[in-house]
């Protein structure tokens, strides 16, 4: 296999990854806020580690691992203050 595919497959399962625990901070973070921090904090940590190495093996894959947790992040961001918002609505109905 070359560089190329290799890479093309780590950002592309990473991505899956990061979309799903994403996905799943929003919900936990949606239902208790205390916990939700505990699983960014979680989160964090792997990608910070993740990025490291990935940074070892290809700065153009690194660059583009950093960008995506940004995108996600501020779209995760916008998810859960529209999910919050959505729920204060409810209570006061």
């Amino acid at each position: 296999m070359t560089d190329f595919m290799v890479g093309a497959m780590l950002f592309f399962v990473h991505l899956i990854t990061v979309s799903l625990a994403f996905g799943i901070l929003s919900s936990i973070f949606v239902k208790n806020a205390r916990n939700g921090y505990i699983f960014l904090t979680v989160i964090l940590l792997s990608g910070a580690y993740t990025l490291s190495v990935v940074f070892g093996f290809s700065t153009a894959l690194g660059y583009s691992i950093l960008l995506m947790y940004l995108c996600l992040g501020i779209l995760t961001y916008f998810n859960i203050k529209r999910k919050k918002a959505v729920q204060v609505e409810g209570e006061y109905k």
